[in-house]
């Protein structure tokens, strides 16, 4: 491993350690209310504040264009019926499946 050289006598600048969660540290609910204050004339942001926080916003916010959603759900069905006697699922299909339905 190199280390930085430095003229004799010169101590050697020594670069700070980078967060390991810097993603967790932006503070995303301040850089929204600050956008949405700017957007609703609220407050005066500069092109470059507005820039660098939607730079942070990228960083911190999963992009969600890229996100896809695969397989399948369990769905289930319930029917209600308005009669008060429950019909056999043999009589409940003669009386309302589609090919048995006729025009009024």
């Amino acid at each position: 491993m190199s280390r930085k050289s430095a003229p004799r006598g010169m101590p050697v600048a020594e670069t700070p350690p980078k967060p390991k969660n810097h993603r967790g540290q932006i503070d995303v609910a301040g850089l929204l209310k600050a956008l949405e204050a700017h957007v609703l004339e609220e407050a005066a942001l500069s092109a470059t504040q507005v820039s660098a926080a939607l730079g942070l916003l990228k960083k911190a916010l999963p992009d969600l264009q890229s996100t896809t959603v695969e397989g399948t759900a369990p769905t289930r069905v319930f029917v209600v019926s308005d009669t008060p006697d429950p019909k056999s699922s043999e009589d409940w299909v003669r009386e309302f499946s589609p090919t048995s339905r006729r025009p009024n």
